[in-house]
């Protein structure tokens, strides 16, 4: 199908494997990273399908001028106490993803997927994911992306601004919205975003399921923010699913689309997955899923988690217990 482009104990503990995503270039040979080529599609009992038809188009413009396209889709009639929203990141690529796989089964509820991208052709914008994704320094100096210089980063808290702004006025001026069911999901720089967001600003959102974050991220800042996070902290209530693949980090490994999205990544991260686990855990419980997809590299975990993500909180947000997680099959 052609690209959707317009102008207008599953964890509560260390059960799953201790090893989060970090992105690395580990593929000598092809395939490339190309961002005009859309992920595969998803696979396995947990896929999401929708239809491109029910697709809503939509433009939204921050405060600082950048201009984001949403593609929304409303599953199901809204309850009465509005739709439980999902925010996709990398939304161009998540949408394409979602369109692409077929005859799923249907979600537990009612629910309005929010992908959240920019309004250009490329399934993944590098330059603007770079800013939006990734935090500043706290030390009011300009902040460049590691692997590329040149490219200006740190802009996560006028993302996030984005997000609870115009972004919810946009959706909220079309759709009832229950303001006590809302998640994100984000891979790689998009999953550093989420883990951010949930540290930092973690009543943002209820549900959060970052997938192969970056953690080496100028390091040690995302191993600070774990330590500093306790059951004090906004998000302490929050649903949390991490996931990852178990073939991240393993060089020669070459799976159909090993390199579906950027590397994000030049050595393995200082800040280890046991360690974030460990800080995460005894504030989250049985809150807390880690899930590692066996023989999967950086780049497929971004089809791979999408599904098990959105039925988690489609489940979730319609009363199932322990955050929806029991809800997939496994």
């Amino acid at each position: 199908m052609p690209p959707i482009f317009a102008p207008s104990r599953l964890v509560p503990g260390l059960a799953l494997v201790l090893g989060l995503a970090w992105g690395g270039s580990l593929y000598a040979g092809p395939p490339k990273f190309d961002p005009m080529r859309a992920p595969l599609p998803q696979t396995g009992p947990a896929a999401v399908s929708v239809a491109a038809s029910s697709i809503t188009i939509l433009q939204v413009d921050s405060d600082e001028g950048r201009h984001y396209r949403l593609w929304v889709a409303a599953i199901g009639k809204p309850p009465a106490s509005g739709y439980p929203m999902m925010i996709l990141l990398d939304g161009h690529a998540a949408i394409q993803t979602l369109i692409d796989t077929r005859d799923s089964a249907p979600l537990p509820g009612p629910i309005l997927l929010v992908a959240v991208g920019t309004p250009g052709p490329a399934y993944f914008d590098v330059e603007q994911r770079a800013y939006d994704y990734t935090p500043d320094l706290a030390d009011g100096q300009p902040i460049f992306d590691p692997r590329v210089p040149q490219r200006r980063a740190g802009g996560a808290e006028a993302f996030l601004a984005t997000l609870l702004g115009p972004v919810q006025q946009a959706l909220s001026s079309r759709w009832p919205l229950d303001p006590l069911h809302r998640g994100l999901w984000g891979h790689s720089y998009g999953g550093l975003f989420t883990l951010y967001t949930l540290l930092r600003h973690g009543d943002a959102f209820q549900f959060y399921a970052p997938t192969s974050p970056s953690l080496w991220w100028h390091a040690p800042l995302p191993q600070n923010l774990a330590e500093r996070f306790d059951r004090h902290q906004p998000g302490a209530s929050a649903c949390v699913r991490l996931s990852n693949g178990s073939a991240e980090g393993r060089p020669g490994h070459h799976g159909s689309r090993p390199d579906a999205v950027a590397p994000d990544q030049p050595s393995p991260p200082l800040f280890s997955a046991a360690d974030l686990v460990q800080q995460l855990e005894p504030v989250f419980g049985q809150r807390l899923q880690w899930q590692t997809y066996s023989g999967l590299s950086h780049g497929e975990t971004f089809p791979a988690s999408l599904g098990p993500a959105i039925r988690s909180f489609s489940a979730w947000s319609h009363g199932a217990a322990s955050c929806g997680f029991d809800a997939l099959k496994r």
